[in-house]
């Protein structure tokens, strides 16, 4: 099956109408990343429609799924300057930090250089602007004067008997007579970064941030080897847990849990593979989303506040700081595509 059968299929495996074919339909996906990611943000759309328990609270209408992936083929032509809109909190929030970090960095090198003026004198202060000498009014003509603007305005001498008849004057309208202006001076302008006002963390979360997820509780008879099958199993798939703990119930049992973080696209074909190991009973499944919305803005905040005393802090003072912002900024990136692209399973193994 080529892309182009997929991307006519998706919305029919979607809607749960691909019967035929669904192998060669879900084999492609693995090998083919541009189809997975298109199949994948079509998932995501309809996955807003669903709440944390997976009933459905909006009913799609009829080829729903059909139209949002003519929509989505669509939006794939390219346009001069257009953002995508999934990524614009990103964009919004790695141009802070990185502007932060440029704003330190110039601090920490030593304060820039003043802008020194020319010794020498203004440009054009010792020209004078001559008029040509056809504009000039006759020897015995007086020039009237007005202000603000200057004007040479030819008036007729008194009559006199063996006086010829004046000649018409060259110009008829009066010449504007333009003094030089002095130059203006340069003003040094002189920055500090002490007094720069850093953005709060609120510009960044006006989108809300929700993290899906499953939690599975499985009775297991042999811990280890539940565990070791279970680990075997994600790693085929390329994943690896994000976070292992232990833990003693009240009445002595062991339990381990695994938190793995998924792509929508394969998280129900990874709890399927994992359950058909028969690892143990399950107890319990449950579906949670977790608002993370309100952590994202603490560790901006958090961020802001180590910024803040880096601008002050030399050496190893500084080289500490700058380590634990840049640990902030690994954690606000793995936040936002946690909660854009991927879902949360958790196993919860107990003996």
């Amino acid at each position: 099956m080529d892309c182009k059968e997929v991307s006519s299929r998706a919305s029919l495996w979607l809607d749960g109408k691909l019967a035929a074919g669904e192998s060669d339909f879900l084999r492609h996906l693995d090998v083919c990343r541009a189809c997975a990611r298109e199949v994948g943000e079509l998932q995501t759309i309809l996955t807003v429609l669903r709440d944390g328990r997976g009933r459905n609270t909006v009913s799609a209408p009829e080829g729903f799924a059909m139209r949002v992936m003519d929509r989505l083929q669509a939006e794939r032509v390219p346009r001069f300057g257009r953002l995508p809109l999934r990524s614009l909190a990103l964009a919004a929030s790695f141009l802070f930090l990185l502007g932060m970090n440029s704003i330190l960095v110039g601090r920490y090198l030593g304060e820039g250089s003043q802008v020194t003026l020319p010794s020498g004198p203004a440009a054009g202060s010792d020209q004078i602007m001559e008029i040509p000498p056809a504009s000039l009014p006759d020897a015995d003509e007086q020039p009237q004067i007005s202000k603000p603007e200057v004007f040479i305005v030819p008036v007729k001498p008194a009559p006199r008997a063996e006086a010829k008849p004046q000649s018409k004057p060259l110009v008829e309208q009066p010449a504007d007579v333009k003094h030089p202006t002095p130059e203006r001076q340069r003003q040094v302008m002189v920055a500090s970064l002490a007094a720069v006002t850093i953005p709060g963390p609120e510009v960044f979360v006006q989108q809300r941030r929700v993290t899906e997820g499953v939690l599975l509780k499985v009775a297991v008879t042999r811990l280890d080897e539940a565990s070791r099958r279970l680990v075997e199993v994600a790693g085929r798939q390329g994943l690896d847990p994000v976070a292992v703990s232990e833990m003693l119930a009240a009445d002595g049992r062991l339990i381990k849990v695994y938190r793995y973080e998924v792509p929508y696209l394969l998280s129900s074909r990874f709890v399927t593979e994992a359950l058909n190991l028969n690892l143990g009973r399950v107890l319990d499944e449950r579906h949670v989303t977790e608002d993370v919305s309100s952590e994202y803005g603490q560790k901006l905040e958090q961020y802001r506040q180590l910024a803040a005393k880096a601008l002050d802090a030399r050496g190893a003072e500084a080289e500490e700081l700058y380590g634990a912002m840049n640990g902030l900024i690994r954690q606000l990136a793995g936040m936002h595509s946690t909660s854009r692209d991927k879902k949360a399973v958790t196993f919860w193994l107990e003996s």
